[in-house]
């Protein structure tokens, strides 16, 4: 009988003690109401790149909404993008940078998509890289 006591008491002090941490980790954008954010540009073209010299780029926003804006993710749509991204909320009228680098591994076009999820409507928003890598010499074919 002690025993379940002890554990009844334990759970009644833990439950409040986990909702106070909860409401107090801004962490999940699904703790924030749907905010509106404004990016300069939802692509960005990085030009003729060289093949194997990685290319940074960055997309600048500013939230326009009356809550903080909370990204939960940002997901490239290959390995051979990497984003980096503002771990913090964006406050009302304030700005943040989103920055992406591109690997340049392959020659060729490409056109590449980064997925912004976070508290706005329909979840998440879709910007856009593309560009040209230019071969190097000793990646070309021998011409004989």
């Amino acid at each position: 009988m002690k025993k379940i006591l002890l554990v009844t008491i334990a759970l009644t002090a833990l439950v409040p003690i986990i909702l106070l941490i909860r409401a107090n980790n801004p962490d999940d954008a699904g703790e924030f109401n749907e905010t509106t954010i404004k990016f300069d540009h939802i692509e960005l073209d990085l030009g003729s790149l060289s093949q194997g010299k990685p290319q940074p780029g960055t997309f600048t926003f500013t939230n326009t909404g009356d809550t903080p804006f909370v990204m939960t993710n940002v997901v490239p749509s290959c390995g051979c993008t990497t984003p980096e991204w503002p771990r913090n909320p964006i406050k009302p009228g304030k700005t943040g940078e989103i920055k992406v680098t591109y690997g340049a591994q392959n020659a060729g076009r490409f056109i590449k998509t980064i997925r912004v999820e976070g508290n706005v409507a329909g979840g998440y928003i879709t910007l856009s890289i593309k560009g040209q890598v230019q071969a190097n010499e000793s990646n070309q074919p021998d011409q004989a």
